[in-house]
């Protein structure tokens, strides 16, 4: 590529040029060959010459072609070559660095700064935003929500200079009536979407049908009637606030429209979607719920279920009755399955789930969903902990939770990796210490979540399927309800499809190394002992348009004399998650402590204490908390709401004792 006249001027000219011209027109050419003219011309060295751009990419192609330009037209100097190695050819960033370094007094910055790079800056920039949003004070969130504030000042931020040129021309040239302005193109907003199709279909249908009371479908049709009279409200009456009447609705609003799940009939609740784990699972059998041991007759077939159980019953009581050695030799239909549920407990089945084709087929281990080298060590008393653990009772008709000591080998380990996998996989978290700002190990922490329970989910269908085939040979299942839809074992089943997909996405992203496919929002306890870890993975709401469950991974840890809280999810989980930190930040001391606790109770099912911190506890404080675990077996996600208390279930002067950081009371 030759040069211009114009361009041989500015190669040459003895002193300062400035050129000008579009992309495309040789600016880069030109600059090179200048430079080779410093060296060849005027006998400058390499490392008397500072070449500057702006971008990496510029920086790389112009040391490439100067290099290039040297061995053709100065072949014999290989000291220029040599010296082109430290040559100060480098971004304007770079280049600043650089004399900060060497002068770092007469810059005013420490001697031993770093620069940040783009990943390390966004979660700088992410970090700091998340402090300031915390600042604000709760009159700005009644004119624009969280979620937007935060996306407006990322916007903002993404280019700090035009945002800054921006704020000041509005603030100059701003109407006097802006609040009517922002009224007026809220109300439009609204307007478009009562008027749209498909919302006016679905009130139509919401209207026109009805069902009982107590049907879980009804109720949610009842909110979603009620959430669209609020906005038919709002349009007619609150257009004059200064809001627009759309600012106090918002939240409710969005409640309403993601509900937990999609409205069903004759369906059992299985703790919170995307599925549950094997001892879950096993706890809620056929005939009971998952948990709390009540049986389910809220579906159109319930009673034929009452009526099968009277039946057995009866059978029962006209069956001979044999006592001392006899009955110890009399074959129990009841004793032999409860071998076969200890058999399905105890069975390692299925695979190592490690992302790779084919298959591993090496043997799973006990591999930790929570790190034992750093987190367990932390909270453990004598190589144990405590963990709250469910068993069944009373012939399998009920299910009871108990906390219980378990040794730091076996404490929230899952047969779903094989030794070399787990290895492979959270070195990077076992062996290093945690940084919250690092996005690898922020990816791994949800990851390791993710894979517990899609194996535990599979694994759960399969002993449960296994127990059910039992109970029907045993002749302990009657006939008509094998045939009942909407039993656990179809219910576990449909959730291996979700969990399946939600692990894929996980895999690929591992293999692919974007491990900025995965979100992260991070609160903080009060500072306190360490007292509490967590490793979860479950639903906090369900899209009905994109009948999707809108799942997080859950993990707490000791950090720094507090305990952080981490969710992670992927982007369809987004808006619904950061509403529920934000609910999270918003509470304060002893407030912040039992929301952490009561996500975990009702949520999680992978979580350690300390011994000592569980010994303090009164025996009134676990007893409400055993109650609060096996209570929420049946309640839906419930968004924001999960830091709250549900309704109902505890007591007003029993609410304290649900936390997991300290001893309340007597």
């Amino acid at each position: 590529m030759s040069l211009t006249e114009e361009q041989w001027q500015a190669v040459k000219a003895g002193g300062s040029v400035a050129v000008v011209a579009g992309a495309g027109t040789g600016k880069t050419h030109m600059l090179t060959e200048r430079y080779l003219h410093h060296l060849s011309e005027d006998s400058y060295s390499p490392l008397e010459v500072v070449a500057v751009t702006f971008t990496n990419k510029a920086t790389d192609e112009l040391r490439i072609r100067v290099r290039e330009r040297v061995r053709e037209h100065m072949p014999e100097r290989e000291d220029v070559l040599a010296e082109l190695k430290a040559a100060q050819i480098s971004t304007i960033h770079a280049l600043c660095a650089l004399v900060c370094q060497e002068h770092p007094e007469e810059a005013g910055v420490p001697a031993d700064f770093a620069v940040l790079d783009e990943l390390r800056g966004g979660l700088w920039r992410a970090d700091r935003l998340t402090d300031a949003l915390d600042e604000l004070s709760n009159d700005h969130y009644g004119i624009l929500p969280y979620p937007l504030m935060q996306v407006a000042l990322e916007t903002l931020l993404a280019d700090p200079i035009a945002g800054k040129h921006a704020l000041e021309r509005a603030l100059d040239g701003w109407p006097e009536d802006w609040e009517s302005l922002v009224a007026e193109v809220r109300r439009g907003a609204l307007e478009r979407l009562l008027l749209n199709p498909e919302l006016k279909e679905s009130r139509r249908v919401l209207s026109f049908y009805q069902g009982s009371p107590n049907d879980r479908m009804e109720v949610q049709r009842q909110a979603s009637l009620s959430a669209l009279s609020e906005l038919d409200e709002a349009l007619i009456s609150d257009v004059d606030a200064p809001d627009g009447g759309i600012g106090a609705l918002y939240f409710p609003a969005i409640c309403r429209a993601f509900p937990s799940e999609p409205p069903r009939t004759r369906t059992w609740k299985l703790r919170c979607d995307p599925g549950v784990t094997l001892h879950h699972a096993l706890a809620c059998s056929v005939e009971i719920c998952r948990r709390c041991g009540s049986p389910s007759i809220d579906s159109a077939r319930g009673g034929e279920r009452v009526a099968a159980g009277v039946r057995r019953a009866e059978a029962r009581k006209e069956a001979p009755i044999t006592k001392g050695r006899d009955r110890r030799r009399e074959d129990n239909p009841w004793n032999e399955l409860t071998k076969s549920s200890f058999k399905a407990a105890g069975a390692k089945s299925g695979r190592c789930v490690y992302p790779v084709e084919p298959a591993c087929t090496n043997k799973p281990c006990n591999a930790h969903s929570i790190q034992k080298g750093t987190v367990l060590d932390s909270l453990a008393e004598e190589g144990h902990v405590v963990m709250l653990k469910t068993d069944r009772v009373d012939r399998g008709r009920r299910v009871r939770a108990r906390f219980k000591r378990v040794g730091c080998n076996d404490a929230t380990t899952f047969a779903g990796l094989c030794a070399q996998h787990d290895a492979e996989l959270f070195t990077p978290i076992d062996q290093r210490t945690f940084n919250l700002e690092d996005s690898e190990q922020l990816f791994l922490l949800a990851y390791r979540s993710v894979l517990r329970q899609a194996h535990a989910i599979p694994t759960a269908a399969r002993a449960v399927d296994m127990l059910r085939e039992k109970k029907v040979q045993l002749k302990l299942l009657e006939p008509e309800e094998v045939a009942v839809e909407g039993e656990p074992v179809g219910r576990l089943r449909g959730d291996v499809g979700p969990m399946s997909e939600e692990k894929r996405a996980f895999d690929q992203a591992y293999l692919d190394g974007r491990f900025e496919d995965v979100e992260h929002e991070i609160a903080w306890t009060p500072r306190s002992l360490p007292s509490l870890a967590v490793s979860s993975f479950f639903s906090i709401g369900y899209n009905p348009r994109s009948s999707q469950q809108m799942p997080v991974a859950f993990n707490v840890f000791p950090y720094d004399g507090k305990h952080a809280v981490v969710f992670s999810f992927r982007k369809p989980s987004k808006l619904i998650t950061q509403d529920l930190v934000f609910g999270l930040k918003q509470t304060t001391g002893e407030e912040r402590f039992r929301a952490v606790s009561l996500l975990v109770l009702k949520n999680s099912d992978n979580f350690v204490l300390r011994p000592s911190l569980y010994n303090s506890f009164g025996e009134a404080q676990k007893q409400v908390m055993r109650d609060y675990f096996l209570g929420t077996v049946k309640i839906p996600a419930l968004g924001r709401r999960e830091i709250k208390p549900v309704p109902g279930l505890v007591k007003d002067d029993d609410v304290e004792k649900l936390n997991l950081f300290k001893k309340v009371g007597q």
